[in-house]
């Protein structure tokens, strides 16, 4: 879990699986909830793309949304620190 976490990071984003989506431009505010932290990391975002109002989905693609994170250098740096303590 760590590891995709950090990669996501460096990406810039992540999918959300969901029957749910938020619509494209929509701001939004992940927590990311591990045994170990003490408090959730939060990745602010934004949605890039969303299967929310699509007719249908190509084969094999869930319903869902793309995120993009939001982040300062700081917040960036706190993510990378929890994720470090997670994987020690």
């Amino acid at each position: 879990m760590v590891n995709e976490y950090r990669e996501n990071l460096r990406r810039g984003g992540c999918f959300i699986k969901t029957s749910k989506p938020l619509k494209v431009g929509r701001e939004c505010r992940i927590e990311v909830r591990a045994p170990g932290l003490d408090e959730p990391i939060e990745l602010d975002g934004v949605v890039t793309w969303s299967s929310a109002g699509q007719a249908s989905l190509a084969p094999g693609q869930s319903p869902g949304m793309g995120i993009e994170y939001r982040l300062t250098a700081s917040a960036r740096d706190a993510v990378e620190e929890a994720l470090a303590q997670l994987s020690a």
